[in-house]
């Protein structure tokens, strides 16, 4: 599925241990990558009031979201 095609309807559901409960509306069952999921899933069950993790790995998406958070770093 390329990167335009994902709708929030397409997105496999799980519960916090990562378990399956949905394949989303694509059907092909995509799966769960366990790994990341279990990086995931430790920062929801310890942080309750984060309701969304955006895991970046393309360099400019890495260094614009690094300075972002600097920025705010430095306000707070």
């Amino acid at each position: 599925m390329l990167h335009h095609e994902v709708t929030a309807s397409s997105l496999v559901k799980v519960d916090m241990r990562g378990d399956v409960l949905d394949v989303g509306a694509s059907g092909i069952g995509l799966g769960v990558n366990k790994l990341g999921f279990s990086l995931h899933g430790a920062v929801y069950a310890s942080r309750p009031d984060i309701k969304c993790i955006v895991h970046l790995r393309c360099p400019s998406a890495v260094a614009v979201s690094f300075c972002f958070f600097k920025h705010f770093s430095l306000l707070s």
